[in-house]
């Protein structure tokens, strides 16, 4: 009789995905990533009608993104998104805008994820 057991190659432990130090799983992190930028893109609908709406990244769309960043790690590339999210989240919708100025106008040069 016994008991199966199913080898898997990742677990999800507190929100994470592990791998037991094996590699580094970020699947989780980048779906976080991708809701975050859906509610970037709320906190900018907001924005256009009062503009202390953008107060809303810092309390909402970063947390949600940045949830176990400090465990996983975070690449270059998934910087370059968090940049983004936050510079569409600020609502400084401009041609050619550059995301680091419009981070800096809006949030403060130190709210920049990069």
């Amino acid at each position: 009789m016994g008991i199966k057991v199913k080898k898997a190659h990742k677990a999800k432990d507190l929100g994470l995905g592990v791998t037991a130090g094996r590699y580094r799983t970020t699947c989780l992190l980048l779906s976080r990533i991708r809701a975050s930028a859906h509610r970037g893109k709320k906190v900018a609908a907001l924005n256009t009608i009062n503009k202390k709406a953008r107060a809303l990244y810092r309390t909402g769309v970063w947390p949600q993104a940045t949830y176990g960043i400090e465990a996983v790690g975070m690449c270059p590339t998934m910087a370059s998104k968090l940049r983004t999210i936050a510079a569409d989240a600020v609502g400084l919708q401009t041609k050619c805008r550059c995301p680091r100025a419009a981070i800096a106008i809006a949030l403060g040069a130190h709210h920049d994820p990069g």
